[in-house]
């Protein structure tokens, strides 16, 4: 278990920090905010969040250590999450008045939940279960982070539909519709994954060890990597059968 789990982190990582950084890359050229905000929540998630997870796995690493890598993790997992959420907004509903306070109300239960989380952190080296006092925070970040995925899993959702009857119309570009059906099942599925993980640390599961939380980080992260690379390093052979598929020439 503890391999795959290695392996579907490192997939993961390597191919969103490709990803992100070429988005990123792209973001500088059109000056565009949403190429930007995925590009910072891909590139921080993959390049700096999952990397410090597996090294605070390492048992040899002092105390000082893990917390560094603990505080490095928190705030890349802050990043990406606010990432996620100012891209739904922006792309999304940018005349809703109540996206905004979603923002601003997701990002405060945030910064919470993570002070919270690491100022009862583990005092003892190589301490990677989560304390029972911390489970609170923990269930509150898993929390607001199911509301982003699920937010923008949604409104991908619904604009994809939007898109897909502009296409029965003769209007439209194939490829970026499916590219949001792409968004829109990432986020409804890492979702659903936080809700897991919600109730596998409402019932005391040692996330390090037990084989279901260990499973949802797998999932989470084959799921993140596929859907990342159709969606923005997508081969050829996909295209044409998305073209096909709508019909296009």
């Amino acid at each position: 278990m503890t391999l795959l789990v290695v392996v579907s982190v490192l997939i993961c990582s390597i191919v969103g920090s490709a990803i992100g950084a070429r988005l990123l890359a792209l973001a500088r050229e059109t000056r565009q905010l949403p190429e930007l905000f995925i590009g910072t929540g891909v590139f921080a998630y993959s390049s700096i969040a999952l990397p410090s997870l597996l090294i605070m796995g390492l048992p040899s690493l002092s105390l000082g250590a893990i917390r560094s890598f603990q505080l490095l993790q928190q705030g890349a997992n802050f990043v990406t999450l606010l990432a996620v959420l100012l891209f739904t907004w922006r792309v999304f509903r940018p005349d809703a008045a109540w996206a905004p306070a979603l923002v601003v109300a997701a990002t405060a239960l945030a910064v919470a939940a993570s002070w919270g989380s690491v100022s009862v952190a583990p005092q003892t080296p190589g301490a990677s279960a989560i304390p029972e006092q911390a489970r609170p925070y923990v269930s509150l970040m898993i929390l607001v982070w199911a509301v982003a995925f699920g937010w923008t899993g949604v409104e991908s959702l619904r604009f994809h539909a939007k898109m897909r009857r502009r296409l029965a119309l003769g209007a439209g570009d194939p490829l970026v519709c499916n590219r949001f059906l792409l968004w829109a099942i990432w986020g409804l599925a890492c979702g659903a994954l936080d809700l897991l993980d919600l109730a596998y640390n409402l019932a005391g599961f040692d996330f390090s060890r037990h084989p279901a939380p260990l499973l949802t980080i797998c999932a989470s992260c084959l799921v993140s990597g596929v859907v990342w690379y159709l969606a923005f390093f997508a081969p050829q052979s996909y295209e044409l059968l998305v073209l096909k598929q709508s019909g296009a020439r």
